[in-house]
């Protein structure tokens, strides 16, 4: 389809909208691209997604055939909003049902205040909260963050090393573990 492309999934509360698309029934996929943008709603929030093209697709269930599991990747210049989360990347995907967000080649994500960066960076969704749980940032891991200072000057604290696990307390990055290297 040509236009003003829509594509409504409400079984997986997720609408994706962009300029041109095709969508395979059998496969149980579609693509969107020209300035495509997917919105995966929440009780509490929403997800949103930007990228030049989007796909989304399902699969069985290898545990239980009469489940499906329901992906969402997005490429080139992939961007995706949250109401405490940002993040860009060159291509990321969404594993829907359990809640898995990758985010690949030269990853960034910023949380309030904070930043994150690394060679790939994993985001934990709890899928019954609906909200961030941390975060797996995997090489050259790197973290910073304004300083509590009590002086008006730009100080930053930062952290660097090859793995770092992010936690989320309260929608809210509360620590970082460091594994390798760290500095």
């Amino acid at each position: 389809a040509t236009g003003n492309v829509f594509l409504n999934d409400p079984n997986e509360k997720r609408f994706i909208k962009g300029g041109f698309g095709e969508i395979w029934e059998k496969k149980d996929s579609a693509v969107i691209s020209e300035k495509p943008y997917a919105v995966k709603a929440m009780s509490n929030d929403s997800i949103y997604f930007a990228a030049d093209k989007i796909i989304t697709y399902q699969k069985q269930d290898s545990a239980n055939p009469l489940k499906k599991i329901s992906f969402l990747r997005a490429f080139k210049k992939a961007r995706v909003f949250k109401s405490n989360a940002q993040a860009r990347a060159d291509s990321i995907s969404f594993n829907e049902t359990d809640g898995i967000l990758h985010l690949n080649k030269k990853p960034i994500l910023w949380s309030g205040e904070k930043q994150v960066t690394g060679d790939k960076i994993e985001v934990y969704f709890n899928t019954e909260k609906e909200n961030i749980d941390s975060l797996k940032v995997i090489g050259n891991a790197f973290a910073i963050s304004k300083s509590d200072s009590l002086n008006m000057k730009d100080e930053f604290d930062q952290v660097k090393g090859k793995l770092m696990t992010v936690i989320y307390v309260d929608n809210d990055i509360k620590t970082a573990k460091v594994i390798g290297n760290a500095q």
